[in-house]
């Protein structure tokens, strides 16, 4: 049966803007992304062909927000971030784990990161304003430790 002419897919869902703040989060999920490293220019660039990326799913412990899920992503590298442009492990794993559980860089596996799974932290939301669409986005812009 062919498609009716009138049907126009349904619109996609528009959640208001989560206020800038911080807030108490858990890491509901943990997804490894390996996608084309769109920095690669040239075959003798030095850039790696593909960007491994770690995707933290992250759920809202407020209820006002408990419907509301948020995401960011670091490099799978565990190392100071030397741009300061990104978020990463290395500033992550000091606010989920006390001092003396710190792992040393060849302890970060991917059996290291899903033990982070469940754990709690606060984390600062910014806005950033895509350039293009000129639309407002909610950012992870910072990581706290857990209050309690």
């Amino acid at each position: 049966m062919p498609i009716p002419t009138d049907y126009a897919p349904p619109a996609a869902a528009a959640f208001p803007l989560i206020p800038a703040d911080v807030y108490r989060v858990q890491i509901e999920d943990v997804d490894l992304e390996i996608k084309p490293n769109t920095f690669k220019k040239s075959p003798d660039d030095g850039q790696p062909e593909e960007k491994h990326q770690y995707k933290f799913k992250l759920s809202f412990l407020d209820p006002t927000l408990s419907d509301r899920k948020i995401s960011f992503w670091t490099s799978t590298a565990y190392r100071a971030n030397a741009s300061k442009k990104g978020l990463g492990l290395y500033e992550l794993l000091p606010v989920l784990l006390p001092a003396a559980d710190m792992p040393t860089a060849d302890k970060v596996t991917p059996e290291f990161i899903n033990t982070l799974i469940g754990l709690k932290m606060r984390v600062t939301i910014s806005h950033k304003e895509n350039p293009n669409t000129k639309e407002k986005r909610a950012n992870v812009s910072s990581f706290l430790a857990d209050k309690e």
